[in-house]
């Protein structure tokens, strides 16, 4: 996989993920977040994976980054308007 690739990243974190390799999805969505720090998907992947392993204050972390970046991004798209 292409290290520059965020969405290879995700796609193969999400399978991680699904089969409970929870370390390894934390690895590719925080590799996809160095390479793609405004995907506010990646931030929620990794905020599941983080409160899977029980590690709830990495995920309210994310979750709360994931959200910051939705308001960034909403209020940008209205002063655009």
């Amino acid at each position: 996989m292409s290290p520059n690739f965020a969405k290879g990243y995700i796609d193969r974190g999400i399978v991680y993920h699904k089969q409970k390799m929870y370390d390894e999805a934390i690895a590719d969505f925080s590799k996809a977040i160095e390479l793609a720090p405004e995907n506010t998907t990646t931030y929620y992947n990794r905020s599941a994976s983080y409160r899977a392993k029980g590690m709830t204050d990495k995920s309210i972390e994310d979750f709360t980054k994931a959200n910051n970046l939705n308001r960034e991004i909403t209020e940008t798209a209205e002063i655009s308007d």
